[in-house]
């Protein structure tokens, strides 16, 4: 057989025999949330000219590549050659007789060098590795990739304007732009005792859709996918809010303060004053009492500049000072003579100042000879702040937003993305016809194909209904037994074949449990029941087994909350203390949250106060619509939930049943079905594949073997170059037919 492997569009030079075993899968059941990938055994290739200039001479003690088109620095160029980085994955086919067996990405092991003879070690993995490879350690709000695309998307100001449009602008439907949801931070509601209808703008904060997260993620990574699934309105509608205590801005501009306040000399010669600032205050991190005395409360060792700028006039001739003074130590000072009254005098200071908490700054007037009961009166006198780096403050209403700034942090994009998997039971697979491109579907969905009908789903989005009375819900197309792979004459009976009931795999109790969180609902919550809001605990029911497998997310639950003062049903993300029966709420940090989004057109008229928890004055006139968040699709006639089980207790009133379509019953019990049914069972057994079988692998046929159909699992360790059987792992197919 001829066997080539091509890296990146080179094809490297062969030893006589490929020397390495390959192997397929598409699920481990023995570990039944994770999923797997294609992989290979350690392939040696020689150290010819050939191999030796693919890998770029990397074998060279002082080896180094140039990682860039030096005509075009944008370029990017392929992994091969001079351009060779071990540290990058390079795309990699095998083909034997020109029949393609592996697609994926190459990794180089390890080079050795003996008696002058260079060999290479290496290994291929599926494009799934590939995938998890590209993505590394990237967080969430990656600062090369994420940070940037979202902040050069959708920085905005923060007002009610933006807050209102985004409820319901163009891109909410396709799961795309920002949404500022209702949640329950704290000390956000008017007033503030957890009374009353109307919301500070503090409640509505910027919030991610999921989809777009992921499709980011998936594209910076250098792959493409196609995915029904994240298409449908349920996935669409998914959202990721604003975590911290207080919403956030990135800026530089810490404090620009205006001054149109006279200082009178009155008859004392040498009269001290100082300015009084009090028109267009914008305080980020600076605090003041008295508009004249500022004190900074950001971190130590905050460099920047202190701009003092504008003109002064002194209603009489004189002469008189200004300086400024920095933790009551002067840093600047200048005397002005002015020789005709009311005369315009230009002032423009730039200090170079680094800044401490609790650092005070102060700007003095000082009245000397010819200025008795003289009036200094400032004009367009402004004192300002400028950090010389971006820093973290409390957003300021009508002030630009870093929406980038706002992205959950300390999130790793691989641990986000397996969580969405692990919610939905996706399976993630290559296409074996496009290079770099993923398909992402539901493990049902993934399967129906094979089994040669569709079906209306628990969630009702696809797409064909049965026959009348048919309470099924399904169209069968065809017969799945004749669109089966008959592989009956491949198996080979010489060799151990193997059959183990899933009992004896499997564990007795399938957790499937959020993270937990410590604000106030989730609190009261776990400490009555010892578990999280909307955990699901499963019992198969064996009765050999006590080991227990938990299907683990990285979000926390958000508890939804209505009262009599206020019907609009919300999430809660403070922490409080209980006191006469009143909550005495304080904001927070959180832990990663998912909910619903939808703009909820019917609700008792309310406004949006101004963003202070003391700010009375009306943002908004009567609002009759509000934008709902939470762990249900509809706070009115929900069908949907995001929780796994049915929550112990709810904090809230509905007029219509709970619903029961959570994560577990819509995407997770049929799975388990499968797998812990008595009859259930896990075949190991050898079967003769060829490299047009592994050509046209698809793990969603089913596969048909001495009466029974089955689901193949896994193929162990195929070699393309020797004629024989290759080991494999097959599950009995149980449920063929899935009810609504």
């Amino acid at each position: 057989m001829i066997t080539e492997i091509i890296i990146e569009q080179q094809r490297l030079d062969l030893f006589e025999d490929l020397g390495a075993e390959l192997n397929y899968a598409i699920d481990d059941i023995k570990d039944f949330s994770a999923r797997n990938t294609n992989y290979s055994k350690t392939i040696n290739v020689p150290g010819n000219a050939n191999n030796n200039k693919v890998f770029g001479h990397i074998y060279n003690f002082t080896s180094g590549n140039i990682q860039f088109n030096p005509e075009n620095p944008g370029d990017k160029l392929p992994n091969v050659g001079y351009n060779f980085d071990p540290t990058k994955q390079a795309n990699c086919q095998i083909f034997v007789n020109k029949i393609q067996v592996f697609k994926g990405v190459l990794r180089l092991l390890e080079i050795t060098i003996q008696n002058g003879v260079i060999e290479y070690q290496c290994a291929v993995f599926g494009e799934l590795g590939g995938f998890a490879s590209a993505i590394g350690n990237k967080l969430l709000n990656d600062a090369d990739t994420m940070f940037p695309y979202f902040s050069n998307t959708y920085d905005q100001v923060w007002n009610e304007t933006i807050v209102q449009n985004s409820w319901s602008a163009s891109g909410v439907a396709s799961g795309l732009g920002i949404v500022y949801p209702l949640i329950d931070y704290g000390l956000c509601r008017h007033p503030a005792n957890n009374s009353g209808h109307d919301w500070h703008l503090n409640a509505f904060r910027p919030a991610f859709f999921v989809h777009e997260l992921i499709d980011k993620i998936i594209d910076f990574s250098g792959y493409t996918y196609t995915s029904a699934f994240f298409d449908t309105p349920y996935f669409r509608s998914l959202i990721i809010p604003n975590n911290k205590a207080n919403l956030e801005q990135l800026t530089k501009d810490l404090l620009l303060v205006e001054s149109t306040v006279c200082v009178e000399s009155g008859s004392d010669v040498g009269k001290t004053d100082n300015v009084t600032f009090n028109l267009t205050q914008n305080k980020v991190l600076f605090s003041t009492l008295d508009f004249k005395t500022y004190k900074f409360e950001g971190t130590n060792g905050t460099i920047g500049k202190l701009k003092l700028y504008g003109w002064f006039t002194l209603s009489s001739s004189g002469t008189f000072t200004i300086k400024v003074k920095y933790n009551g130590s002067e840093i600047i000072t200048e005397d002005f003579i002015q020789n005709v009254d009311n005369q315009n005098i230009p002032i423009d200071w730039i200090i170079d100042l680094t800044l401490n908490n609790s650092d005070t700054v102060v700007v003095q007037a000082i009245f000397y000879t010819g200025v008795a009961y003289s009036t200094l009166c400032p004009v367009s006198l402004k004192l300002e702040f400028e950090a010389d780096y971006a820093t973290n403050a409390d957003a300021q209403y009508t002030k630009l937003i870093s929406i980038g700034n706002c992205l959950p942090k300390g999130i790793q994009q691989r641990d986000f993305f397996a969580s969405i998997c692990r919610m939905f039971n996706l399976y993630v697979y290559e296409d074996p016809q496009k290079s770099t491109h993923l398909l992402i579907e539901p493990y049902i969905e993934f399967y129906r194909k094979g089994a040669g009908f569709l079906k209306v789903n628990d969630i009702g989005e696809l797409l064909l209904h049965g026959e009348t009375g048919d309470t099924t819900g399904l169209l069968l197309l065809s017969d799945p037994v004749s669109e089966s792979i008959d592989w009956s004459n491949k198996l080979d009976y010489s060799k151990e074949i193997s059959l183990k009931p899933m009992s004896e795999l499997n564990a007795r109790y399938y957790d499937f449990v959020y993270k937990e969180d410590d604000d106030y609902y989730n609190d009261v919550y776990n400490n009555k029941y010892n578990e999280s809001y909307g955990d699901r605990k499963y019992d198969s029911l064996y009765q050999f087994a006590e080991d227990r497998t938990e299907v683990n997310l990285i979000f926390s639950p958000s508890v939804l909350t209505n009262d009599s003062t206020d019907s609009k049903l919300r999430a809660n993300l403070f922490k409080a203390v209980e006191e006469n029966n009143v909550l005495k709420q304080e904001r927070k940090d959180n832990n990663i949250r998912i909910m619903f989004f939808k703009k909820v057109t019917t609700a008792t008229g309310w406004k949006i106060k101004k963003e202070t928890t003391e700010g009375e004055g009306n943002l908004t006139a009567d609002l009759f619509v509000y934008p709902y968040a939470g762990h249900l699709d509809d706070p009115i006639l929900p069908t949907l939930d995001l929780n796994f089980g049915v929550p112990n207790e709810v904090y809230f009133k509905l007029a219509n049943p709970y619903p029961t379509a959570n994560l577990f019953n819509v995407w997770w019990d049929e799975y388990l079905a499968e797998i812990i049914n008595k009859d259930s069972k896990l075949l190991t057994c050898y079967l003769y594949l060829t490299v047009q079988d592994i050509y046209s692998l698809d793990f969603a046929q089913l596969i048909y073997i001495d009466g029974a159909l089955w689901r193949l699992n896994k193929v162990i360790d195929f070699n393309p170059n020797i004629s024989q059987t290759t080991k494999c792992e097959l599950l009995r197919v149980i449920e063929l037919f899935y009810p609504s």
